[in-house]
């Protein structure tokens, strides 16, 4: 069943004349995740590499530093979104709200041997 499912999906993916298997984007806005960021964090995050930092002192990651962790993933980013940190506001977003953080977040990193 399951071979049959994934032999479907691979199918589909090589049916429109790509070569390449491509999965659906991750969803969020880059955005609107810019404008929350700017909004909610930037009093402690640099979220915006141009940002000047409102409270050095607060001594909390950049967004591009966290961006580009190795252990950022859309997953990692949603699950942190959902739990309570100490040194951090409680944070109480919608899943949407979530989406648009991680895509803007993921937009920062930087492609390898740059």
């Amino acid at each position: 069943m399951r071979y049959g499912l994934l032999a479907g999906v691979f199918a589909c993916a090589f049916s429109y004349g790509s070569t390449e298997v491509s999965f659906a984007q991750e969803p969020g806005n880059v955005a609107a995740g810019h404008r929350i960021a700017q909004q909610w964090c930037s009093e402690c995050h640099k979220v915006d590499p141009a940002q000047r930092l409102v409270n050095p002192e607060a001594e909390a990651p950049t967004f591009e530093e966290v961006a580009n962790e190795p252990s950022t993933t859309p997953l990692s980013l949603r699950v942190f979104f959902q739990s309570s940190h100490e040194n951090m506001p409680d944070l109480h977003i919608s899943k949407s709200q979530a989406d648009d953080l991680v895509a803007y977040i993921l937009s920062l990193k930087k492609e390898k041997g740059k």
